[in-house]
């Protein structure tokens, strides 16, 4: 669970996701992943639900991550990359 509240000078909001995860690792390196999102705000337009996928592959210490996701209310689709380096 992560919560975030934002202050201004006329109103404020706070917001809370819930987000369920699961990943597994796959041979040669590789991992599929999938998550939702579950945000309820205080200001109803900004509730979501969220659908992603991720998949991956370790390059030595080094994690290369394409992650995809689904947004139902507003049809919206997020594309995108991440890397992770372990030192």
């Amino acid at each position: 669970a992560m919560t975030n509240w934002i202050f201004n000078d006329k109103r404020g909001m706070a917001y809370i996701d819930l987000i369920p995860e699961v990943y597994l690792r796959m041979q040669s390196n590789f991992s599929v992943g999938f998550s939702a999102t579950l945000r309820k705000a205080t200001l109803s337009e900004f509730n979501q639900q969220w659908l992603s996928f991720k998949l991956g592959t370790m390059v030595g210490k080094t994690g290369w991550f394409l992650n995809t996701g689904y947004e139902f209310q507003s049809k919206d689709v997020r594309i995108g990359g991440s890397m992770s380096m372990l030192f």
